[in-house]
């Protein structure tokens, strides 16, 4: 009963203490809780988000922040600064969004949503080159269109600009 008690007793505390310290000391892998979605990869326990989607899991396509009507007010050139309105919709997701302007009848951009902004490739026609750009802040929304009538002279360039919220 001795032997027993002085070696099957202590025997059993180191057990439970290497079992204690070998579980505590074991890495989560934060990863095996998260589901990343729409082709996001995990790593460190948070989602890499594939272009295009955000959200802790990147379950929010970046589009959604920007469609749709803001009011404000647009200026072209010199001209006085009057009320406008900016439409913005989806038109290929999960990144590509149209836009178009009230002032501007008939005259609609095509960019690609990221982040804050949404990018415009420089159109050119002949010599005549458009510049566009717009980004958002919070709900408010800029874009600015630069119209440079000969690239060979750029004293012709027009520059219309808009502020506006949703």
């Amino acid at each position: 009963m001795k032997l027993l008690k002085y070696t099957l007793l202590p025997a059993l505390f180191f057990i439970g203490i290497a079992s204690s310290v070998l579980y505590t000391s074991c890495e989560k892998d934060y990863c095996t809780l998260l589901k990343c979605k729409n082709g996001g990869s995990c790593a460190e326990g948070f989602c890499r988000c594939k272009s295009g989607y955000e959200g802790t899991e990147c379950e929010h396509p970046v589009y959604l922040r920007f469609i749709g009507m803001y009011y404000g007010t647009s200026k072209n050139g010199t001209f006085p600064e009057l009320p406008d309105t900016m439409t913005v919709y989806v038109s290929n997701p999960p990144q590509e969004v149209s836009y178009f302007f009230a002032r501007k009848p008939g005259k609609v951009f095509v960019g690609k949503a990221n982040d804050t902004y949404i990018t415009v490739d420089d159109l050119l026609v002949g010599s005549k080159k458009t510049v566009t750009h717009a980004d958002l802040d919070g709900s408010k929304m800029n874009a600015i269109i630069e119209e440079i009538a000969d690239i060979n002279n750029p004293l012709g360039t027009s520059t219309f600009r808009f502020t506006g919220v949703k």
